[in-house]
C-alpha cells in the first residue's frame, strides 16, 4: 500500500512539474514570437460603449465613436495613458451614459501602478497581450490546453488580486489571441471581463494586434482598429503635477446620517446621492429607487427604518433598469422587498440578480 501511495506521489510530483515546465515553454514560445515590448504608443479609430446604459434589457451598451484614440503603455513602470477624441454614435440617442455628445468630447485615462492601484484598473494593462505574459511570468501561471470553437489553444492562467482567475488563450502561431477574467460589479456580481485580439501585424520585429475588442457583462465595451504602432521608444508617462498631486486614496468617511427632506406626512425624500423616495403605508414602507451601490442601498434602508419606525420594506419602485438606478437592489431583495419595475425588466433582473448568489466569490 505505502509503495502504491509513493508512487502516487511520485506521478503528482511529476505531473506538477510537467505542467509549469509547459507554462515556462509556453510562455516563452510566444515570447519569442511576439517579440520583446517594453513600451508602446499605438492610435486608433473605432468605438467605446457604456455599461449598463443599455436601451432594452436585451440590447448592446449604447455606443460612442472614438474619433480618435491613442494610448501609451509602458510595461516596465507599468503605466497607461490614453487621450481620445469622442463622438455620439447613436441618431436618435437610446439609453444612457450621458447622451447625447455634443460636438467633440476629450477624454484621457491615466493609470500608474503603485501599491494601492485598484485591480481592475491594472488589467487594463495586464490583459494587454505582452502585458498578459509578462504578468503570467511574474505570476507562476499554470498551462492547459483548451478547444474552442474547433480550435485549439494552450490556455496560461493565474490568479488575479481579486481571487478570479485571469486565463490567456495562445494559438497555433503562439499569439496572445484571447484573455478573460472576472471582475466585481455591484449590478452584474462576478462579471465577464474579455479582450479579443486579431490582425497581428509586424512592427519593428514586435507582433502587435491591429484589431482590439474588450468586453464586459457579455457586450462590447470598445472596439478598435489600430493604425499606427510605435514599439520600444522613450514614453513619458506622469501623474498630473499640482495641489493634491501624489496624494493617497482619501479615508473613508465615517457612516453619517443622510440629508432628508419631508415632503408631506409619510413622504420623505432621502438625499446623499442618487435621491429615494420613502412613502409610508398603513402596515409597509414602499421606497422608489435602490441606485447606485449596496452601500447606498444599505443606508437608504436604515434611513427610511429611521424616519418610518416599526414597518417594514415591503417594495422597493425600480425606475428603470440602468446599472446606476439598479445596483443597490439586493440589500432590499434580503429585507424581503417586492421590486416594482416594468414587466419589460423583468426577465433581466430576475438574471442578473441571481449572478451575484451563483457566481460571486471575489471581494
Amino acid at each position: 500500500m505505502l509503495k502504491h501511495l509513493a508512487a502516487a506521489a511520485a506521478l503528482l510530483a511529476f505531473t506538477t512539474a510537467g505542467f509549469a515546465q509547459d507554462a515556462r515553454t509556453t510562455i516563452a514560445n510566444a515570447s519569442k514570437a511576439m517579440g520583446d515590448l517594453r513600451t508602446v504608443e499605438f492610435s486608433a479609430t473605432g468605438y467605446d460603449f457604456v455599461l449598463g446604459q443599455n436601451y432594452g434589457a436585451a440590447a448592446p451598451w449604447p455606443k460612442f465613436i472614438n474619433k480618435s484614440y491613442t494610448r501609451l503603455i509602458d510595461f516596465q513602470t507599468p503605466a497607461s495613458r490614453v487621450d481620445r477624441v469622442r463622438m455620439q454614435g447613436e441618431n436618435p440617442p437610446r439609453g444612457g451614459g450621458q447622451q447625447p455628445v455634443i460636438g467633440e468630447q476629450n477624454q484621457n485615462q491615466l493609470i500608474i501602478v503603485n501599491a494601492d492601484t485598484p485591480w481592475v484598473q491594472q488589467l487594463e494593462i495586464w490583459m494587454m497581450p505582452h502585458g498578459f505574459l509578462k504578468a503570467a511570468t511574474a505570476n507562476n501561471a499554470t498551462a492547459s490546453s483548451k478547444t474552442v470553437g474547433g480550435k485549439k489553444y494552450t490556455v496560461l492562467t493565474f490568479m488575479g488580486q481579486n481571487k478570479a482567475p485571469v486565463s490567456g488563450y495562445i494559438n497555433d502561431k503562439n499569439m496572445v489571441e484571447r484573455v478573460e477574467t472576472k471582475i466585481d460589479n455591484a449590478f452584474f456580481g462576478d462579471m465577464e471581463f474579455s479582450a479579443i485580439y486579431s490582425d497581428f501585424k509586424d512592427f519593428n520585429g514586435v507582433q502587435f494586434p491591429t484589431h482590439i475588442v474588450q468586453t464586459q457583462g457579455g457586450h462590447p465595451i470598445f472596439d478598435l482598429n489600430v493604425s499606427s504602432v510605435k514599439v520600444n521608444g522613450p514614453v513619458t508617462i506622469q501623474a498630473p503635477q499640482g495641489r493634491g498631486a501624489g496624494a493617497g486614496a482619501a479615508a473613508p468617511a465615517a457612516a453619517a446620517a443622510l440629508p432628508t427632506e419631508k415632503l408631506s406626512d409619510g413622504a420623505y425624500l432621502i438625499l446623499g446621492g442618487y435621491a429615494c423616495l420613502a412613502i409610508e403605508f398603513r402596515d409597509h414602507i414602499v421606497v422608489i429607487e435602490g441606485p447606485q451601490s449596496e452601500a447606498r442601498a444599505t443606508a437608504v434602508i436604515a434611513e427610511a427604518k429611521k424616519l418610518i419606525p416599526n414597518k417594514p420594506i415591503r417594495y422597493v419602485v425600480n425606475t428603470h433598469a440602468h446599472i446606476d438606478h439598479s445596483s443597490g437592489l439586493r440589500p432590499f431583495v434580503a429585507e424581503g422587498a417586492t421590486i416594482i419595475t416594468h414587466q419589460n425588466n423583468k426577465a433581466y433582473l430576475d438574471r442578473v440578480l441571481n449572478l451575484r448568489s451563483e457566481e460571486h466569490t471575489s471581494e
